[in-house]
Protein backbone atom coordinates (compact mmCIF):
# COMPACT_ATOMS: atom_id res chain seq x y z
CA UNK A 1 0.00 0.00 0.00
CA UNK A 2 1.26 3.22 -1.26
CA UNK A 3 0.58 7.12 0.42
CA UNK A 4 -1.66 7.17 -2.99
CA UNK A 5 -3.82 4.28 -2.20
CA UNK A 6 -4.91 6.19 0.91
CA UNK A 7 -8.02 8.59 0.06
CA UNK A 8 -7.76 11.18 2.34
CA UNK A 9 -11.36 11.97 4.39
CA UNK A 10 -13.05 15.23 2.18
CA UNK A 11 -13.25 18.75 4.17
CA UNK A 12 -15.61 21.45 3.44
CA UNK A 13 -15.30 24.90 4.41
CA UNK A 14 -19.22 24.69 5.38
CA UNK A 15 -20.24 27.11 8.31
CA UNK A 16 -18.35 29.46 10.74
CA UNK A 17 -14.55 29.37 10.91
CA UNK A 18 -12.54 28.04 14.18
CA UNK A 19 -12.35 30.44 16.95
CA UNK A 20 -8.48 31.02 17.93
CA UNK A 21 -7.80 30.45 21.77
CA UNK A 22 -11.39 28.79 22.11
CA UNK A 23 -11.59 25.00 23.79
CA UNK A 24 -13.78 22.65 21.67
CA UNK A 25 -14.98 19.70 22.98
CA UNK A 26 -16.85 16.15 22.14
CA UNK A 27 -20.12 15.44 23.93
CA UNK A 28 -19.12 13.12 26.17
CA UNK A 29 -16.45 15.70 27.22
CA UNK A 30 -13.74 12.62 27.32
CA UNK A 31 -11.58 15.28 24.39
CA UNK A 32 -10.91 18.96 24.56
CA UNK A 33 -8.82 20.46 21.86
CA UNK A 34 -7.78 23.97 22.08
CA UNK A 35 -7.73 25.91 18.74
CA UNK A 36 -3.94 27.87 18.44
CA UNK A 37 -4.30 28.14 14.48
CA UNK A 38 -7.36 29.78 12.75
CA UNK A 39 -9.18 27.91 10.02
CA UNK A 40 -12.15 27.07 8.04
CA UNK A 41 -15.31 24.69 8.38
CA UNK A 42 -16.26 22.70 11.79
CA UNK A 43 -13.35 20.76 14.10
CA UNK A 44 -14.55 16.78 13.57
CA UNK A 45 -13.44 13.88 15.19
CA UNK A 46 -14.18 10.32 13.78
CA UNK A 47 -17.50 12.01 12.16
CA UNK A 48 -18.37 13.68 15.42
CA UNK A 49 -18.45 17.43 15.18
CA UNK A 50 -16.93 18.75 18.47
CA UNK A 51 -18.40 22.30 20.00
CA UNK A 52 -17.33 25.16 21.52
CA UNK A 53 -16.74 24.45 25.44
CA UNK A 54 -18.78 26.58 27.07
CA UNK A 55 -16.50 29.28 29.40
CA UNK A 56 -16.65 28.64 33.64
CA UNK A 57 -17.17 31.77 36.28
CA UNK A 58 -15.01 33.48 37.93
CA UNK A 59 -15.02 33.30 41.66
CA UNK A 60 -16.41 36.18 43.48
CA UNK A 61 -13.71 38.54 44.84
CA UNK A 62 -14.89 40.30 48.17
Amino acid sequence: MTPDDIAAPTITADGPGLLLGKRYTDESRTLEVLVTKAGAGPLSVGGAVLTVKAAKPLPASD
